[in-house]
């Protein structure tokens, strides 16, 4: 971490220990160096801020270019290392921005969901995620936020004092099978892989029995894994 970000860091975290009790757990899956695609689920806009504060790595984001043209603003989001993308400018231009940052060895994170959870589940994924692995080699962390949403739902402008506990799982990267089909078949498999993981480990953290393919459930697991969003959304605000 750079100064300025480690300061803004330790103020930061020690708010949210204190007013969001934050608990986080499995920090030790996050590699010290190197490019590594860090992959939430989206369920608040506290999201970015409460993964930045669980891990040790300095996180770099995308948000929408539209967000840089507030003075005060685009200074703390440039420090906090945001980097704009233009939303309407096409998946490519993204896509461009985000293996530049991985080839720099960042950690960046990443929503596969593509946008905010409307009740705090896992929603289906979109393939941009399982695209740049394949094309850059980069490791995925699957993340889950638990609590988030209930603290600061959409349509709320303050967060309330609820509990957020966070989890980073083991490393995943593209196996051999997703390495030698097509590029659109290899997306899909691990696109569909990632989706599998995260369930369960939202599953877990809720307190509830791991996701198997018996017994898929609605309020865990939410559209089905072959639904897969197509173009592949990295950005990280919505």
């Amino acid at each position: 971490m750079d100064v300025y970000y480690r300061v803004q860091w330790c103020v930061y975290r020690w708010f949210c220990k204190i007013y969001f009790r934050l608990e986080e757990h499995g920090v030790e899956h996050v590699p010290d160096e190197g490019p590594v695609l860090l992959a939430s689920n989206h369920a608040s806009h506290l999201d970015p801020l409460i993964v930045a504060l669980s891990i040790r790595r300095q996180l770099s984001t995308l948000a929408k270019k539209e967000l840089f043209k507030i003075p005060v603003l685009n200074w703390w989001i440039r420090s906090v290392g945001t980097y704009p993308v233009d939303r309407g400018g096409g998946d490519a231009k993204a896509m461009k921005v985000a293996i530049n940052l991985l080839k720099q060895g960042k950690t960046l994170l990443i929503f596969p969901e593509g946008t905010r959870s409307a009740d705090g589940n896992l929603q289906s994924f979109y393939e941009g995620l399982a695209w740049l692995s394949l094309k850059t080699g980069a490791p995925i962390v699957p993340f889950i936020i638990e609590g988030s949403y209930r603290a600061m739902p959409r349509k709320r402008y303050w967060p309330m004092p609820a509990k957020i506990r966070t989890e980073a799982g083991e490393i995943i990267t593209p196996n051999e099978m997703e390495r030698s089909v097509s590029t659109s078949e290899g997306v899909r498999l691990l696109t569909d892989r990632v989706y599998e993981v995260m369930c369960g480990m939202q599953a877990r953290l809720r307190g509830a029995p791991p996701l198997t393919d018996e017994n898929d459930p609605p309020e865990i697991a939410g559209e089905s894994r072959g639904d897969a969003k197509k173009p592949g959304d990295v950005s990280a605000e919505s």
